[in-house]
């Protein structure tokens, strides 16, 4: 479960429906174990001029609570022209390479384009330079 509606919307979902019940008062204990702290970036005026031009990922965890299919980690790739973003469950960081690769080639076979540039933290997962000079053949 990635989250639940408003009471807003339940109010609203509950006056078209009367028979459903629900307590506005409850709380449920995953909105606090999900609780994450947020880190502000600086602003950027640079922006890329086309799609797929600049990426950048990240892995983020371990988190403390595993999902139901036993993940603990998260990759996560932002293109920097759109802002669309996909997120990738990983059950190890070792699984980061092979994803990343399969988006690559993703991106060149449904869009017909080249990522011309990754942005990452410089973690040596992300160290794929044997795999980058085979693409560029």
């Amino acid at each position: 479960m990635l989250g639940h509606v408003s009471n807003k919307f339940l109010d609203v979902i509950k006056n078209k429906f009367p028979f459903v019940k629900y307590n506005k008062y409850f709380i449920f204990d995953i909105c606090h174990f999900a609780k994450q702290k947020n880190f502000h970036f600086l602003f950027s005026a640079s922006k890329s001029k086309k799609y797929f031009y600049l990426i950048y990922v990240d892995v983020w965890g371990p988190y403390s609570l595993s999902s139901i299919h036993v993940h603990k980690y998260f990759l996560t790739i932002v293109d920097d022209y759109s802002r669309y973003t996909w997120v990738f469950p990983l059950k190890q960081k070792s699984e980061v390479v092979k994803i990343l690769e399969n988006f690559v080639v993703f991106i060149q076979t449904q869009f017909e384009t080249t990522i011309k540039v990754i942005r990452s933290d410089n973690v040596t997962r992300f160290f794929m330079s044997n795999f980058f000079l085979s693409i560029n053949e």
